[in-house]
């Protein structure tokens, strides 16, 4: 065990966070205590400097174990342990004050085929439950606005899923029953505390993706990413027939039209 950590992960518990995200700041402040006992053989949080924090991640990074991305995740881990150690009055100072995250560059193309990462993107537990979920419910040509209206679930309900999908839902089920229970509500999309309006707004939805943008390559926009996946199924399923296409997308024979010209003038732009 690394220091406190019962009462840590209490905190964390009673913060709402996923068991998967608890287990991920256990296993990166597990990794930390452990160089730090091999280093200074000590492990009192008390006794570790900023300097010992640099040193810690400038071995990570030359021995190429960990990308941007996941050192702002670990140093983001670590910032939550020492401010809640420094706020209960547990150690003096904060050893994370001066560090800074490592600037991520803005993801800004959108790439057309972005859904044949779904079933790593719907197993990656570092992303929230509600991000996983949109993508998923994206993937399969559903606008936001459309998800986020009540009653969805019962369209969800009669949704044909893959193996990788229906093993996402399961471990979705899991985090959203106390949800449901505690809101008396079987919207997919649910507040965290106790509401008279339980479902997540546009905005709310929003603020989940921009948390999670970091993790992915590729911008957490609804509308882009709809708009990919419809010209992605478009281009491989030419043959399909206006009425089929117009079903499986969830268009009208107008929206369908647009989306065609639109999959018609992305594909000359990427071969020319």
């Amino acid at each position: 065990m690394y220091p406190y950590q019962t009462v840590f992960e209490n905190h964390l518990f009673q913060q709402k966070l996923a068991s998967s995200t608890i287990l991920s700041y256990r296993h990166d402040l597990l990794n930390f205590f452990t160089a730090m006992t091999n280093k200074l053989e000590t492990t009192e949080p008390d006794q570790i400097t900023t300097s010992d924090l640099r040193e810690y991640f400038f071995q990570m990074k030359k021995a190429a174990s960990i990308t941007d991305t996941t050192y702002n995740k670990i140093l983001s881990h670590l910032n939550q342990y020492f401010i809640f150690l420094f706020q209960a009055n547990l150690i003096s100072s904060l050893p994370t004050l001066s560090l800074k995250g490592a600037a991520i560059k803005s993801a800004a193309i959108m790439p057309i085929n972005w859904s044949n990462q779904l079933p790593v993107l719907l197993s990656n537990s570092e992303l929230s439950f509600y991000t996983r979920l949109a993508l998923l419910l994206i993937a399969h040509f559903y606008a936001a606005t459309e998800f986020l209206q009540p009653g969805f679930y019962l369209i969800w309900q009669i949704e044909k899923l893959t193996a990788a999908e229906q093993s996402f839902m399961q471990q979705f089920e899991k985090f959203h029953q106390p949800l449901c229970q505690r809101q008396n509500s079987s919207e997919l999309f649910l507040k965290q505390r106790h509401s008279n309006n339980p479902s997540l707004t546009l905005p709310a939805l929003h603020k989940y993706l921009q948390r999670d943008q970091d993790q992915v390559a590729f911008p957490l926009t609804p509308q882009k990413l709809r708009t990919a996946a419809i010209c992605n199924f478009l281009q491989k399923n030419r043959q399909l027939t206006n009425q089929t296409c117009c079903r499986q997308l969830h268009l009208d024979l107008n929206s369908l039209n647009y989306y065609r010209l639109l999959s018609f003038s992305t594909e000359t732009t990427k071969q020319v």
